[in-house]
């Protein structure tokens, strides 16, 4: 499709939209064309296919049903028919551990100057207008605050109708930190923060470069959940779009010592 030079992106233009997040030279991810979040390369290793489950949603609460949305537009085709390989299960046995299925917005326009992208969202049979800013740390001749390793999200509601409305906004990740070798269990854990919860991967014993941590922190007034359901196939998913759905934001402590969690979710 045509596009004019410095407008926003929409429809199939914003298919192979992949804007970089993270300082300079220490580690990165991606704002998709969508609002989507991919490319996390967290260990000094390009990973462009790397495309966890990790993603903000939104639910409206009504009289009479609520109305919940993933904050991001469609998911380019691509990306449902690319072959993940064994370890995400693929499209083909459902699309496990991806936003694939979820209720989206149907509007989207994504625009970009360095280093800030924005993405613009709206539905028609959604009351808010939702805008995400994503930025870099990037101050001209300041290299160390230039290469901090963080990335910034910030959310805008606007409702677009005449009555007040009750929402509540949910950030959640997996716990794609983890690195687990063949002969011995899961050792991540996920464990609150204020405000936030640290997606943690230790050593190990000779085995340095397992070794990570990945944080989200809101700015305040979160409730922290990293207790998700431990079972198996979409389980941990299930649960946790019901509770979206539902307008739920649990609050939950870490599992006991030595028990891993599959991810981490905070609610404002």
């Amino acid at each position: 499709m045509s596009h004019s030079f410095n407008s926003g992106y929409t429809n199939e233009n914003l298919n192979q939209i992949a804007f970089p997040i993270g300082g300079l030279g220490s580690g990165m991810f991606c704002m998709d064309g969508n609002g989507s979040f991919s490319h996390f390369s967290l260990r000094h290793k390009p990973e462009i296919f790397n495309l966890p489950l990790i993603f903000g949603a939104i639910c409206v609460k009504g009289h009479n049903k609520n109305l919940a949305k993933v904050i991001q537009g469609p998911t380019p085709d691509w990306k449902i028919m690319f072959p993940w390989g064994p370890e995400h299960f693929g499209s083909g046995m459902g699309g496990r551990d991806t936003t694939f299925g979820l209720p989206y917005f149907r509007d989207c326009i994504f625009s970009s100057q360095f280093p800030f992208a924005e993405v613009q969202l709206k539905d028609s049979e959604m009351p808010l207008e939702i805008k995400v800013v994503s930025w870099s740390p990037f101050i001209p001749e300041n290299a160390d605050d230039s290469s901090l390793p963080t990335g910034y999200l910030e959310y805008s509601f606007t409702n677009r109708s005449s009555t007040a409305l009750n929402f509540s906004f949910t950030f959640a990740s997996q716990n794609f930190m983890r690195q687990k070798l063949s002969n011995q269990k899961n050792d991540d854990v996920v464990i609150p923060i204020e405000n936030g919860f640290i997606l943690r991967q230790p050593q190990g014993e000779g085995q340095p470069f397992r070794q990570g941590d990945f944080s989200v922190v809101a700015i305040e007034n979160a409730k922290v959940n990293c207790q998700w359901n431990r079972g198996g196939w979409f389980d941990y998913q299930t649960e946790l779009w019901h509770n979206i759905e539902e307008g739920l934001c649990p609050e939950m402590p870490a599992y006991a010592e030595g028990e891993s969690s599959p991810g981490g979710s905070l609610s404002i």
